[in-house]
């Protein structure tokens, strides 16, 4: 078996320079880029390969990043974890999915993590009372939680989230320069529920910052299944004063509002103006094209990699920074053929 000792003497560096260039641990440290390629050079020519189960026994942990979330079936996540996988790769880290949804009743989420002595766990949009148990077990292996989709805060985690209300506001103000006073709020739909909520806040204060009057008779609140926001949409564009543009908490609630605008012989964007939340794969793919407001999930995950492999690597330092706080991300407004001119 290779050791760091064989690589130092045939590289001509210490072993102590090896450690470092090795496990990655070269910032701050006066080591030349020529000398750290030489070490990685020999350590491939020797066939080194480091040992992660020796290091999780001296340092308790492991390189490996947990990912947690509500759903597993929706684009969000997924971006989300591919986000997440793309920073811990940067960082010479692995990441291990956790269930969540579908999971057995014996099952301990906390637990789990724990086990793995994990680097640390990015937890997407999980309940705020699974939240706060996962917490009280990671707590005392001080494993960090990351958490994104603003759904629950929880004391003590760092909070990953874009800033939507800006977003909002750039896709209200467009609406405004079109014209539009009567703007509705749309909301519900498969896979919308663990959104709606913060998103109809988000909405309101984005309204509030806008100078756009919230009449709430111009809002819909669907349900979590297709038929039911259709039928509410239909109800509302069938009313005496229904909205000219509307917002909606996802893209896909967006595309049930422009078939109900069909099946209710109006024209998107002539008769109603359509606007997304999420910037989703197939937002430029529907007829017409849906103007969305974009929220960077892939993004927020190579952060929230980046932020636990950080903090772990400064902890092993005894100088782990601290972790209540809150990190936005841009989320912006993407015009596209949706959103059109108001009709007097």
């Amino acid at each position: 078996m290779v050791k760091m000792t064989d690589i130092a003497a045939k590289a001509g560096v210490s072993q102590a320079t090896v450690s470092l260039v090795l496990n990655n641990r070269t910032d701050g440290v006066r080591i030349s880029e020529a000398t750290r390629q030489r070490v990685i050079a020999v350590a491939r020519e020797l066939g080194y390969q480091r040992n992660e189960v020796a290091r999780a026994m001296v340092t308790g942990k492991t390189r490996v990043i947990g990912f947690a979330a509500a759903r597993n079936d929706c684009e969000e996540n997924f971006r989300a974890l591919t986000g997440v996988t793309e920073g811990a790769f940067e960082g010479q880290y692995s990441v291990k999915v956790f269930p969540v949804e579908n999971a057995r009743p014996d099952y301990d989420l906390g637990r789990a993590c724990v086990e793995q002595r994990l680097a640390g766990l990015v937890a997407q949009d999980l309940p705020a009372e699974l939240l706060s148990a996962v917490k009280a077990n990671l707590d005392r292996f001080q494993i960090p939680i990351v958490t994104m989709g603003g759904v629950s805060r929880v004391s003590g985690t760092l909070n990953i989230v874009a800033d939507e209300v800006q977003g909002a506001v750039e896709a209200l103000n467009h609406l405004k320069k079109l014209g539009h006073e009567r703007i509705g709020w749309i909301e519900g739909g498969p896979q919308a529920s663990c959104l709606a909520p913060c998103r109809e806040k988000i909405f309101r204060e984005a309204a509030r910052r806008a100078g756009v009057q919230v009449d709430d008779a111009l809002t819909v609140k669907g349900g979590s299944e297709m038929p039911g926001v259709e039928e509410a949409t239909r109800q509302l564009l069938a009313g005496p004063k229904r909205p000219t543009a509307v917002l909606c908490c996802c893209d896909r609630s967006a595309l049930l509002v422009i078939r109900s605008a069909r099946q209710s012989k109006l024209k998107v964007p002539e008769d109603l103006s359509v606007v997304g939340f999420g910037g989703l794969t197939f937002s430029d793919l529907s007829d017409p094209p849906l103007s969305t407001v974009a929220v960077p999930y892939s993004r927020l995950g190579r952060r929230a990699a980046a932020e636990i492999i950080e903090y772990s690597e400064k902890r092993g330092n005894g100088n782990g920074t601290g972790w209540d706080r809150d990190i936005n991300l841009p989320a912006s407004f993407v015009d596209r053929a949706s959103t059109g001119p108001a009709r007097s």
